[in-house]
């Protein structure tokens, strides 16, 4: 456990982006599926890629994150800062690995106004 607290100090100060895709999830508008719900902590912790069905909400501009990896462990975010390039937050799972992440914006396509 002390090496993955090492390594999360270590991801925190990264500048880390994940790939959003499927514009939406069928039947959740606002809903999007995320590849690596770790953000790359469990394959330089353990060497094994992330697997699960975790997905980032947007309602109303409020951003929450929910599903489960493939051990059963939830997941949830809080959001710390937001500005036109960039949307930092905190994730955390069940289990307790948790980092923060900052996801950059495409070039040219600002994150719009208001999220949280």
């Amino acid at each position: 456990m002390i090496l993955l607290q090492l390594l999360a100090i270590v991801l925190k100060q990264q500048i880390l982006r994940v790939r959003l895709f499927g514009l939406p999830i069928s039947g959740s508008p606002g809903a999007y599926r995320i590849s690596d719900a770790a953000f790359g902590l469990w394959q330089a912790c353990y060497g094994d890629p992330w697997v699960g069905t975790v997905r980032i909400s947007d309602a109303c501009g409020k951003l929450t994150m929910s599903g489960t990896d493939s051990f059963g462990d939830s997941y949830s975010m809080t959001v710390t800062s937001t500005d036109a390039n960039n949307i930092k937050f905190d994730w955390i799972n069940t289990y307790g690995e948790n980092g923060s992440v900052t996801i950059k914006s495409n070039a040219g396509k600002p994150w719009p106004a208001g999220l949280r």
